[in-house]
């Protein structure tokens, strides 16, 4: 089998509605306890902020009256209790957005890809609005990771976007085609040709090219050695899935003559979306 010919389960209707249904309840879930524990955190905020004034008053008064004096000082041993417990707590929290950032940024990859496929293969598909570019800081936030990695890495991502946004000769086809480079390029750093075969992941090719390396296994030793989390791995390799799927399509369009630039530039926007994700799940 080609490196290209992924093979899939045979899905159905009720897979997908199912597949959509957990998904969405499992958003609404979260929201919910995240929605909740903000209004608990609002409530703490309102409290103590309106609790200062009635003791700074007992402190004033705890200066003529030593009975005013033990409210005072267990409320100054309360909160700084409280300190101690909410700083633990903050603590949790930067772990979980910390978590968090990718699985909601993987999400926006899903939409744009999806969108993509429907650009690229539904001759009545209707442009939806104008969807932007990443902006500059934004570009230099990923640029940096990316030059921590490899300064080459980060010279190829801000190429793509000087093209894209720099250049008036077909810059959608062009910048598109250099990004496809660049995750060629950023598969091997994450995954050595030699580093692959050694691997559990690579067998020899029954091929005139025996030691050539899939695709789809340099991207399961990345998976295995660059990101930790289980359930990550597994939106990273559906995504990766769909990723290809999409830009197997944008070839196809273009060889046909129809890769206009709303459609080159979704698919521009779904694999910039991709590879942040990446960027963002590394250990």
């Amino acid at each position: 089998m080609d490196e290209d010919q992924v093979v899939f389960p045979e899905y159905s209707k009720e897979d997908l509605d199912r597949a959509f249904e957990e998904a969405l309840a499992a958003a609404k879930r979260l929201h919910t306890k995240i929605a909740a524990l903000a209004e608990d955190t609002g409530y703490m905020v309102n409290v103590i902020s309106a609790t200062k004034p009635e003791l700074d008053g007992l402190f004033e008064k705890a200066q003529t009256d030593p009975s005013a004096y033990p409210i005072v000082a267990s409320g100054i041993e309360y909160l700084r209790g409280l300190t101690g417990e909410l700083n633990g707590l903050d603590e949790s929290a930067k772990k979980l957005v910390f978590q968090f950032r990718p699985t909601v940024n993987s999400t926006g990859t899903f939409a744009s890809s999806t969108d993509s496929g429907m650009a690229l293969l539904n001759a009545t598909y209707t442009t939806p609005p104008v969807l932007l570019p990443p902006n500059r800081k934004f570009r230099e936030h990923y640029s940096a990771k990316l030059k921590g990695l490899n300064p080459t890495l980060a010279n190829s991502y801000n190429e793509v976007w000087q093209t894209y946004l720099g250049t008036s000769s077909e810059p959608h086809r062009a910048a598109l085609f250099m990004m496809r480079t660049l995750f060629d390029n950023f598969f091997v750093w994450l995954g050595p040709d030699e580093e692959v075969r050694k691997s559990k992941h690579w067998r020899k090719k029954e091929s005139d090219k025996p030691n050539q390396i899939w695709r789809s296994e340099r991207l399961a030793f990345a998976l295995e050695k660059h990101v930790e989390n289980n359930s990550r791995r597994a939106i990273l390799e559906a995504e990766s899935k769909q990723i290809g799927a999409i830009y197997e399509a944008a070839n196809e369009a273009h060889s046909r003559g129809s890769l206009d630039e709303d459609k080159a530039s979704r698919t521009l926007m779904a694999m910039d979306s991709f590879l942040k994700d990446w960027i963002d799940s590394l250990k």
